[in-house]
């Protein structure tokens, strides 16, 4: 029966991998992406051999194509993990096949994920037989198959509420241990059926990640990619039931403990936009539309409702743009070459801005305060003044005071944005869930509430003079604030 079960199993893993693979091959129009091979039989190799094979992608299709290869046990890598196929190129990538955990005949496959139409999906076949007659017994039936789990329709209560899901695939030897050896009842899901593959990359889309390792432990809370992921989660959901907080993160990572996590990504998030509301970008152009009302001969009560409108908008303004960026990177952070890219690149820009910011503070300290390196451009700074001085003459109060925002906000973009986009990047490296946008929305309101203090506290009548003086006495002060928020920027990049 089990030799039935393989083969059936190998047959229908050859055909849906067919399928996906070459269906588009018979698309005239549209091209197709052709593979050197789509499966490799290594043939009988010793035990603890590591074995090697390359794989060519033709990219036929008439635009760019981002390949992604996930391995679905420990015992099988490849370099690189993704590839970028320009139209009309070839690309290479090598599967390499470690045998230490297998014995006699094995079965393997690796998930093939694209975003072209071509192929967005499909399984590469790997099979083979390790050979473990020249080893000792006891390492023999170490690496021996375990026996096959019983099968979810076998396990009673699997789909009620709560019950975790693990997604796996049946020639992954160490995910039948962990099947076999659990000790609470999970509902287990072979993903070589197109239905269950389908309902993980729903579940993944659903929860803001996407598949990047198997197997897939998924609980009411996290969801844990990877053997090692998988068993830290697994052990923290066990101390959980025993009636302990544990809070282990189920992003492929298990750095400690998420709330942790989480306190520390909203405190730094709102540092950073109470910073970057009184970085001397800002904070001078707002002195400089009071000293414009103050000029056209605006009241406190015409202040406070122009200053009502362009917070609002100053708002509306930054958070669109940060949801268009931030939806960019999420995007790119999905791919996991990508994200390790994006996190060192962003590393090294916070220490850099880091740097700056510390270089500034001594130019503060020097009185060279116009030589400060972090600030916009002189003829930036002149459009931004001239379209202030236009719009608060206008007798639209309302409407001059959005479409001020608005200007202001695009200007101040390339000053304000050393602060907000690394803090974008910052959150979705950190957490991928929906809370980011949560954490978007709040860096936008810690923004605003300089400018609306200061709106109040004009309308109480507290000059534009004196703000401009208690501005320039902690000018030195922000400058440092800024730096050790860099810095810390970059540390919790490290460590969470």
């Amino acid at each position: 029966m089990e030799k039935i079960n393989r083969l059936n199993r190998l047959f229908i893993t050859l055909a849906f991998s067919f399928l996906v693979l070459f269906s588009a091959a018979a698309q005239d129009d549209g091209g197709n992406l052709e593979f050197s091979i789509t499966d490799w039989n290594t043939g009988s190799i010793e035990y603890g051999d590591v074995v090697e094979q390359p794989v060519k992608i033709t990219n036929n299709t008439t635009e760019n194509v981002t390949v992604d290869l996930i391995s679905t046990c420990s015992c099988m890598t490849t370099y690189p993990e993704s590839l970028d196929i320009s139209a009309g190129e070839s690309a290479e990538f090598t599967i390499v096949f470690d045998s230490h955990d297998d014995s006699g005949d094995f079965e393997k496959l690796l998930i093939i994920q694209t975003d072209s139409d071509a192929m967005p999906k499909g399984f590469f076949v790997v099979t083979g037989s390790v050979d473990v007659s020249s080893v000792s017994a006891d390492a023999a039936d170490d690496s021996a198959m375990p026996a096959e789990p019983e099968s979810s329709d076998e396990k009673s209560g699997a789909e009620a509420a709560g019950v975790p899901r693990y997604y796996y695939t049946p020639g992954c030897k160490s995910c039948n241990r962990f099947l076999r050896d659990a000790e609470i009842n999970i509902d287990k899901r072979d993903i070589t059926e197109a239905e269950y593959y389908e309902e993980l990359q729903q579940l993944l889309a659903d929860r803001g990640t996407s598949l990047k390792e198997i197997p897939v432990f998924v609980t009411t809370e996290d969801i844990y990619q990877g053997e090692e992921a998988v068993m830290a989660g697994y052990t923290a959901l066990l101390a959980g039931e025993s009636g302990r907080d544990t809070g282990v993160s189920g992003e492929n990572e298990s750095k400690g403990n998420k709330s942790d996590g989480i306190s520390m990504s909203l405190a730094a998030v709102l540092a950073a936009g109470l910073l970057d509301g009184v970085n001397p970008c800002a904070f001078t152009t707002l002195i400089f539309l009071l000293s414009a009302l103050s000029v056209a001969g605006r009241s406190r009560r015409e202040t406070l409702i122009i200053g009502l409108f362009f917070t609002v908008t100053v708002f509306i303004t930054y958070y669109l743009i940060g949801l268009g960026f931030f939806k960019i990177i999420r995007i790119a952070d999905s791919f996991e070459l990508v994200s390790r890219i994006i996190r060192w690149v962003l590393f090294a820009v916070l220490v850099v801005f880091a740097g700056l910011s510390f270089y500034d503070y001594g130019k503060i300290r020097s009185g060279k305060t116009k030589d400060i390196i972090l600030q916009l451009p002189d003829s930036v700074k002149r459009r931004m003044h001239d379209s202030i001085r236009s719009y608060t003459k206008s007798a639209a109060l309302a409407g001059s005071s959005i479409v001020m925002g608005f200007l202001i906000s695009i200007f101040e973009l390339g000053c304000t944005g050393q602060i907000y986009f690394p803090t974008i990047t910052y959150i979705i490296q950190t957490d991928k869930a929906a809370s980011g946008y949560f954490y978007l929305a709040l860096y936008n309101l810690a923004f605003i509430i300089p400018l609306a203090v200061v709106f109040i506290v004009v309308y109480l009548g507290i000059t534009s003079k004196k703000i401009t003086g208690i501005f320039q006495t902690n000018l030195g002060i922000i400058k440092i604030l800024t730096g050790l928020l860099f810095l810390s920027f970059a540390v919790l990049m490290l460590i969470l």
